[in-house]
């Protein structure tokens, strides 16, 4: 969506009158759009300035047309386009795509992360991605699924701009970890370096476009993954990763969710179903198969659009890295497929725009998460898809803001008159834990899910479950396992996130055998590939960057949230730290509900490993009580 196109002349007017904010407001309010808050307004004239110095610098032509603001569907939004053709005698369209940095301070944040920059926004306590590396996303993202742009062989030209750092920073932003993106021109404050960007420009962009309103062609493209995307997505389809491969009933439920699709392609009515299933049962891979399916196959020759979304950046994250192989610049060409709250947001009010909306995790959707200027993420969901598909495990929702249950999904779909497909559609294979359904009946009995604790059952001997009375015993052991990078520990709410603002704090910290075990949470500036990035096991992760994920083993440390007293298993939310801004289980004044959710909590870590599963708990006496469950059984 573009939310400003006007020519070069009109832009420096724009810009010159310092109208510039109250112009872009009420663009973002003619799309349907809430405009974004007043620390970023207040912030358009200061970084829109150098980019009018630099035009009022050039030869460029006039009617050249400036792009402001274009939200790309996935939810990226890139700052500053300039469209135009060259002046070397041939008429081909070229498109600049520029980053803008207000930066004031830069260095590198993580020696072994190419995106990551410490900056001075936010004080410097969240990384900032790197310029070039978000340009080139752009580029990728438009060249990989917009038709317009590969059919009329549009040249992207990637670039980022650093308008208030001086020279002394280029040797940071162009050295290690970030010299992979070298090649993408990088420009700093100082005339010299206007003069430089100027020039650059006139060579690509002098002349104006053939098109009256190139940035809405663009705009209005097709659907079309580009054929390096089809032949990936297609090695999913086709199980050569095996990752994705289908067993048990996937495939009878996939055929169901199939003939949906094409029921409503055929009559134009919107369809919902839901998909049911526990931990390890296959709701992911058979979405991303779905996915993979409609996203790579033309139906009566056109491509139909398909997303996956999880309310938890994640599983898309996570799948992103495992489809592109770990290529970072590969990931960046699937970003269509896997949207952030941003993207949903920004085609909320599209009706059918997507042909099929698969939405894993659908437990824990809120009505209004973080980042979401939508009114009702729900919604929003199943108004812009043709065919929602909602994969849902009741028995994972822990936060208070979770709202995604069966009964509410169904009440929205037939509320915005999308046919509810009433088929039991629950998922009966357990792929985890060693394929033991057994291990899961026992989790759900010793949390006192979906079954009387007091009837307790004992744990399967076919599954590796090993109590530990040292928390460093157990870290080595589950690090041993680590051999091809499919071994992690998470840990319930229980610690404070020391090391967010100072790397140098510890988080976890529990007395040892050996001294004091200490830890820290995974790395926030890389927390969404936690799970699948090598060199991670040492970071301990939490059920926000676990949860829909797998391992071969998983250790668990339990905290002082879950103790046992007097025969039976209790919870103590008073021991969630105050650190957790996310569950808000802690000041949680319904204790039934507190409760529920932690006991949730434990069975979504304790249910990660496929082959086995770790487990420290600090309470001793729970300690005592499982070794004497696990143990009775040999």
């Amino acid at each position: 969506m573009i939310i400003y196109e006007k020519t070069k002349r009109e832009f420096i007017e724009d810009c010159s009158s310092a109208n510039i904010k109250n112009i872009l407001i009420q663009a973002f309010l003619d799309k349907g759009m809430s405009a974004p808050n007043n620390k970023e307004t207040r912030g358009w004239y200061s970084s829109l300035r150098p980019m009018r110095d630099i035009l009022l610098k050039s030869n460029i032509n006039d009617a050249v047309t400036i792009g402001l603001e274009y939200h790309l569907s996935y939810g990226g939004r890139i700052d500053f386009l300039v469209v135009g053709d060259s002046d070397n005698g041939e008429r081909k369209e070229n498109l600049v795509v520029v980053e803008l940095k207000a930066w004031s301070e830069a260095e590198v944040y993580d020696p072994n992360s190419a995106i990551a920059v410490k900056s001075d926004m936010c004080n410097g306590r969240e990384p900032s991605k790197h310029p070039c590396y978000q340009a080139r996303q752009y580029k990728y993202d438009l060249e990989s699924w917009n038709k317009t742009i590969q059919d009329n062989k549009i040249e992207i030209y990637p670039l980022g701009y650093c308008f208030n750092l001086d020279e002394s920073y280029r040797k940071v932003l162009t050295g290690e970890p970030y010299t992979r993106w070298n090649e993408t021109p990088l420009f700093l404050s100082g005339d010299d370096e206007e003069k430089r960007m100027a020039e650059y420009l006139e060579k690509i962009v002098s002349k104006p476009s053939l098109s009256e309103h190139p940035l809405t062609d663009i705009d209005n493209g097709a659907f079309s993954p580009s054929r390096e995307l089809v032949a990936s997505l297609k090695d999913i389809l086709n199980d050569k990763d095996k990752f994705f491969i289908l067993r048990g009933n996937q495939d009878s439920i996939g055929a169901v969710i199939d003939k949906a699709v094409r029921d409503s392609l055929e009559d134009g009515k919107k369809r919902t179903l839901i998909v049911k299933g526990g931990p390890g049962t296959g709701k992911s891979v058979l979405a991303i198969k779905e996915l993979a399916k409609w996203s790579s196959r033309k139906y009566k020759n056109k491509y139909r659009k398909a997303i996956y979304y999880t309310k938890n950046s994640t599983p898309r994250k996570c799948y992103e890295y495992i489809a592109a192989k770990g290529d970072v610049e590969m990931m960046a060409k699937f970003k269509e497929l896997f949207p952030s709250q941003i993207g949903i947001a920004d085609n909320a009010r599209k009706m059918n725009s997507v042909t099929l909306g698969l939405f894993d995790e659908a437990h824990r959707i809120q009505t209004k998460p973080y980042q979401y200027h939508g009114i009702n993420l729900l919604s929003d969901l199943i108004y812009q898809s043709l065919v929602s598909v909602f994969f849902v495990d009741e028995n994972q929702f822990v936060t208070l803001k979770d709202v995604g249950s069966i009964n509410t999904i169904k009440a929205e779909a037939i509320a915005q008159g999308s046919i509810f497909i009433e088929d039991d559609l629950t998922l009966d294979t357990q792929f985890r834990c060693n394929g033991s359904g057994g291990y899961m009946s026992f989790l759900d009995h010793l949390l006192g899910i979906n079954g009387d604790e007091s009837q307790m059952l004992l744990p399967p001997k076919d599954y590796d479950i090993v109590p530990f009375d040292d928390v460093e015993e157990m870290y080595e052991a589950v690090k041993a396992k680590n051999k091809d990078n499919k071994a992690r520990i998470v840990a319930g709410y229980c610690y404070d996130w020391n090391s967010q603002y100072n790397k140098d704090l510890f988080d976890i910290e529990i007395p040892a055998k050996n001294g004091l075990f200490k830890k820290q949470w995974n790395n926030p500036a890389k927390r969404e590939l936690w799970a699948v990035e090598p060199n991670r096991f040492d970071e301990i992760g939490c059920v926000h960057t676990c949860q829909g994920m797998e391992f071969e083993y998983v250790g668990v440390i339990i905290g002082k949230d879950l103790l046992y007293r007097d025969g039976k298993i209790v919870t103590n939310q008073k021991a969630i730290s105050e650190s957790d801004n996310t569950s808000k289980i802690r000041n949680c004044k319904d204790p039934i509900k507190a409760d529920k959710l932690i006991r949730n909590t434990y069975r979504v870590l304790l249910s990660r490993g496929m082959k086995g599963c770790f487990i420290y708990c600090e309470d001793a006496s729970l300690r005592k009580y499982l070794k004497s469950l696990i143990y009775e059984q040999i």
